[in-house]
């Protein structure tokens, strides 16, 4: 911890990021990036209760608050009636209303339409929810009812209907030809009778126009304590079907994965199994090849911010954690409760085309100390509590963020080579951090900011121009 603190002080020069604090009233406040002054870039709306506060830029001040109406239960915000301005867009129970966003019109709204939908019941604050999509060129509103996902115009006219929900195989057409047989298999037969097995299920999954999908989940990166026991029960099934990130996660293509798994025998170890597409030949389509098993010492890291790339070579980087774990003995417990902190190591290894596989040997170790307290709280997950990976200064490559204490940050930077060993920032906090719940790119410079949440109070770690 000392090593850091010196390290920091250090730094007089090059801060990434300017810190301020946003007090809410309610513990439960919710806040959302959304262009609301039409000037491009992003702004901070932030649901207090009944009142939604406007922060240009996620600056300090804000420039807007409106009182909704009680009965509001989402919210959205966009250019509703095209003329460039974003407005308010709330349900509350059936009605729909539209509350401009300029700071010098009137605060009440404009009731829309009238229309029941899975929306309109009551909750006990507002939340922010799409409401709002672009289509053939025009804004329509989405209303999700008991049957359909209705898209209408601001006026209440339905111009698209999609069937949703679930009995909607009963009220779809498969189309001809198409027949079924519902089979149930005798729970008790006579000596003799027939056994019956299913040997094939189909489900109905409405087809949703491009855009109004919701997103396929299945082998995104997976992170966190439930990616660790993922890999964990992993390690004895075959390597496709472990835990997987994408090699080249800016690229087209999603086949070519990186697949780990713990140690089956329990060494602190990550088995890595790399599957790339081979050259293409005439003749033949897109082939692909699993490689050997590499092992490497440590935990893979599974990062919920997305799949590092910290020399910006396109390929995925593999971050991984250690640690000596600690032992029930008088010294180590002595220990534990003077200091309060435990060692832990992360280890970067670099992906090498050329060879299709991961450095041996780490391009960077960096050292941290992480209360004893995150150590044993889940002992499938990661000790290093609010990592964020993303690109902080606009180099286009991934640089690292994490919690070094409960209400402390630190962030380091990537080179060409890779991330550099030392914090280039600390960042201490007027609380404890609770999670982190937003991160963007505010002035469309590509320098990632973050909003953190703390005790009844926003924590926005904005990226400084320049920084």
């Amino acid at each position: 911890m000392t090593s850091l603190l010196l390290t920091a002080c250090s730094l007089c020069c090059g801060v990434l990021f300017s810190l301020h604090t946003i007090a809410v009233e309610q513990p439960d406040a919710q806040c959302f990036f959304a262009e609301a002054d039409g000037r491009g870039g992003m702004d901070l709306v932030i649901i207090d209760g009944r009142r939604l506060d406007v922060y240009p830029s996620a600056q300090a001040e804000k420039t807007l608050s409106i009182v909704l109406d009680p009965e509001s239960s989402a919210v959205d915000v966009a250019d509703i009636d095209g003329d460039g301005l974003p407005e308010l867009i709330v349900v509350a129970r059936d009605r729909l209303l539209k509350y401009s966003l300029d700071a010098r019109a009137s605060r009440e709204p404009q009731v829309l339409f009238s229309a029941h939908s899975q929306l309109s019941t009551a909750t006990p604050r507002p939340y922010s929810h799409v409401l709002v999509v672009a289509r053939g060129g025009r804004p329509l509103i989405v209303l999700p009812t008991t049957e359909n996902l209705e898209l209408r115009t601001s006026s209440g006219e339905i111009v698209e209907s999609h069937p949703i929900g679930l009995d909607v195989a009963h009220r779809v057409s498969f189309g001809q030809p198409f027949s079924a047989l519902p089979v149930q298999t005798p729970r008790l037969g006579p000596s003799g009778a027939l056994e019956l097995h299913v040997i094939q299920t189909a489900a109905f999954v409405p087809e949703l126009p491009e855009g109004l999908a919701p997103p396929d989940l299945v082998g995104t990166a997976q992170f966190g304590g439930g990616a660790a026991q993922a890999a964990l029960a992993a390690r004895k099934d075959p390597p496709e079907s472990w835990p997987w990130f994408r090699l080249r996660p800016s690229a087209p293509q999603d086949d070519e994965r990186v697949f780990f798994a713990y140690d089956p025998d329990g060494a602190r170890e990550t088995i890595v199994r790399v599957r790339r597409a081979l050259p293409t030949a005439a003749g033949h389509g897109r082939e692909l090849k699993l490689s050997g098993p590499q092992r490497y010492p440590g935990l893979a890291v599974p990062c919920t911010t997305g799949v590092p790339d910290f020399n910006g070579d396109g390929y995925a980087d593999l971050l991984l954690w250690n640690a000596v774990a600690p032992v029930p003995t008088v010294g180590a417990v002595t220990r534990a409760i003077t200091e309060g902190y435990w060692a832990v190591r992360l280890t970067i290894h670099m992906f090498d085309p050329a060879t299709g596989g991961y450095s041996p040997a780490p391009s960077a170790v960096i050292p941290l100390q992480v209360p004893v307290a995150w150590f044993l709280a889940d002992p499938g997950a990661p000790p290093v509590r609010h990592l964020v990976l993303d690109d902080f200064n606009g180099n286009e490559r991934s640089d690292l963020l994490c919690a070094i204490a409960p209400d402390k940050l630190a962030v380091w930077i990537s080179v060409p080579s890779g991330i550099r060993p030392d914090p280039h920032q600390i960042i201490q906090l007027p609380g404890p951090i609770q999670r982190v719940e937003l991160r963007g790119d505010l002035d469309g410079d590509g320098r990632t900011s973050l909003v953190l949440s703390g005790p009844k109070a926003f924590y926005v770690v904005r990226a400084r121009k320049g920084g």
